[in-house]
């Protein structure tokens, strides 16, 4: 996160002054900094986020970065459906070099990773502690106490840690932390589930024990937020709790399917997204050429103050569009 640069866009409440930018919320996928959220955001804003378990978060992402991509179809055939390197990279780092390029399953990635994993391979974060690389720490953080001390930091930054595998109980937390109605909890039913071969750790001691030092740091995380979620639903009250369950869920077969548009209080969320912008533009170009696009494509945009945009085309272009490798 770069505060310099989310000033660029007229803000959806209809003003342009810089200190009325984001007052709202930050939503998106970003490297946690809580110094920079705290100076942004108002003193009551609440801070949370979704971990899940190191294991699960792991086989995820391999397959959604890298498996779905492998079957029937080779890595140079690959490369070329994709065309931009950039996607490339994205989609397959750091398994490809972990695999050292051949096309092999979660199990045997994450045993490789032991081996063949250092910093400098892209997206190398994917294989060590992600979960506590996005929330901001580092993720070769070796000793315990210093995990601790850390993870203890973050807690204190944090309003709301939720878990995946406990997603009803989070989410009646997270509703009665923030004042929301039942109708705010019913959202469409998630259209982001991928279909893959899932694997029981423990049938594998040996690749369990590597696994569990290299996502150490992780593990460490989900087991200290997992406690601090049951014990604010200690304090919310179990039988509660269950009661709450079983309304949510028999409101969610009521509506099944059909989708429910949130009221705003009058407030658009912009569809605009700048890495569209950026992979719109053909990559054939140098990056001085790139540059100078990009910077036209973003002056036509209203409210543009040309000096930060120029600088935003420069980092997009350096940082290609903005995810970083």
């Amino acid at each position: 996160m770069q505060q310099r640069f989310l000033f660029l866009l007229k803000n959806d409440v209809g003003t342009n002054q810089k200190n009325e930018c984001m007052k709202t919320a930050i939503e998106n996928h970003c490297r946690l900094n809580l110094t920079l959220v705290k100076n942004m955001m108002p003193k009551r804003a609440r801070v949370f986020t979704i971990i899940r378990q190191p294991w699960a978060q792991f086989q995820s992402s391999f397959n959604f970065y890298y498996g779905k991509n492998m079957p029937g179809e080779g890595l140079s055939e690959l490369k070329v459906k994709v065309k931009k390197q950039l996607q490339a990279n994205c989609f397959l780092y750091p398994y490809l070099h972990i695999a050292e390029g051949r096309n092999i399953d979660v199990l045997e990635n994450s045993d490789l990773a032991f081996e063949n994993f250092h910093q400098n391979i892209p997206y190398f974060f994917r294989s060590k502690n992600p979960q506590a690389y996005d929330l901001g720490l580092d993720p070769y953080l070796e000793d315990e106490e210093e995990m601790k001390k850390n993870i203890a930091i973050l807690d204190s930054g944090i309003d709301l840690v939720m878990i995946n595998e406990h997603m009803d109980e989070s989410l009646i937390i997270l509703k009665s932390m923030m004042n929301m109605t039942w109708k705010d909890m019913l959202i469409d039913e998630n259209k982001n589930v991928k279909n893959y071969n899932h694997y029981n750790l423990d049938d594998y001691p040996e690749r369990c024990a590597k696994f569990e030092k290299m996502f150490k740091l992780d593990i460490f995380l989900y087991r200290h937020f997992n406690a601090t979620l049951w014990r604010k639903v200690d304090e919310y009250g179990r039988e509660r709790m269950d009661d709450d369950i079983t309304k949510l869920r028999k409101l969610r077969r009521v509506k099944k399917t059909k989708t429910l548009q949130n009221d705003s209080n009058g407030i658009k969320k912009s569809n605009f997204d700048f890495k569209d912008l950026f992979n719109s533009i053909p990559k054939t170009y140098n990056d001085t050429y790139l540059v100078n696009i990009l910077y036209r494509k973003l002056l036509k945009l209203k409210n543009r103050d040309k000096v930060l945009s120029y600088d935003l085309a420069c980092y997009m272009v350096d940082n290609h569009g903005g995810c970083p490798i």
